[in-house]
């Protein structure tokens, strides 16, 4: 409460100045009022971007304004606002670590600094904090727009959710999720893109091979999943380069996929391109299963 009420005196402090090129002796409230009032959604998105880039600490409220624009279904102002949330939260706001709540700084802080020195440093906590919570506050309007009824929509969010896998850590679950969902798309467009962009995740960050099979796998085994969505998955994994290091990654994938047979023998439901990936992914797994006990 401390930090907060401080950071709030420098914000106040901050406007009565006319921080930046647009103070100019208003307050901050009264600007981010004659910009969301005026001029092209366009013009209105700069402004505010500029406002964030230059002074982020003091420029949460405008970051509080444009996640509400993103939150807008079906309007043009959400595409605009995901996209300027983008460019912000990965070229000025994140780190290249995880952000930590305030809780979580605080216990892990072995500062024995106090005064002064201890109240700016909570003001850190404070910013790091809220800014936390406003990247999943982003990343939820992301979620909503992936199940947009148009498919550009969709197909947009899809490829945001990936650039922001492969760029930063924060929130970095939600974001896989997001993506591996998108394999069961009504849309074999957005589908067939979801599948190209996790080959190429797996491609620039090998390392992630393991966490994304498992969410894969989740996919494919999700109470009234689509069968499209299992033959996406299924070829996903079928294409999934597996070394002798990979002995239980490949005894993972191996029971998923006898698994998926066994239950297409019990529903009769025999779908010729799932079936040939299910076997494809069998004969890929198999000479590496035997180094499971290697791997571990």
């Amino acid at each position: 409460v401390g930090a907060q009420k401080r950071l709030e005196l420098d914000v106040a402090l901050a406007d009565s100045k006319g921080a930046g090129k647009h103070g100019t002796g208003k307050s901050n409230a009264d600007f981010l009022k004659k910009i969301v009032s005026s001029g092209t959604l366009t013009d209105k998105m700069a402004s505010m971007m500029l406002m964030v880039q230059e002074a982020p600490m003091h420029r949460l409220r405008v970051l509080d304004a444009l996640i509400k624009m993103a939150e807008r279904k079906g309007k043009r102002e959400q595409a605009l606002a995901l996209d300027t949330l983008k460019d912000l939260f990965v070229n000025q706001l994140l780190p290249t670590r995880k952000l930590r709540y305030f809780h979580e700084i605080a216990s892990a802080s072995h500062s024995g600094s106090g005064g002064e020195q201890a109240e700016k440093e909570a003001v850190f906590w404070f910013f790091e904090d809220a800014l936390k919570k406003r990247f999943a506050g982003f990343v939820a309007s992301l979620e909503s727009a992936t199940h947009d009824p148009l498919v550009h929509v969709r197909s947009k969010s899809v490829r945001m959710a990936f650039d922001l896998l492969r760029t930063v850590p924060e929130q970095e679950a939600a974001m896989l999720f997001m993506l591996v969902n998108k394999l069961g798309d009504p849309d074999k467009k957005v589908a067939s893109s979801a599948m190209h962009l996790l080959n190429r995740l797996l491609t620039e960050h090998p390392a992630m091979k393991g966490v994304v099979a498992a969410e894969v796998q989740r996919l494919m085994f999700r109470p009234n999943v689509s069968e499209k969505a299992k033959h996406y998955a299924t070829a996903f994994l079928a294409q999934v380069m597996l070394s002798h290091r990979d002995g239980m990654l490949a005894r993972s994938m191996l029971s998923s996929y006898l698994a998926l047979f066994r239950q297409a023998i019990a529903n009769k439901d025999f779908d010729s391109k799932t079936l040939t990936a299910i076997l494809t992914g069998i004969n890929r797994a198999l000479p590496y299963v035997g180094t499971a006990e290697e791997a571990a």
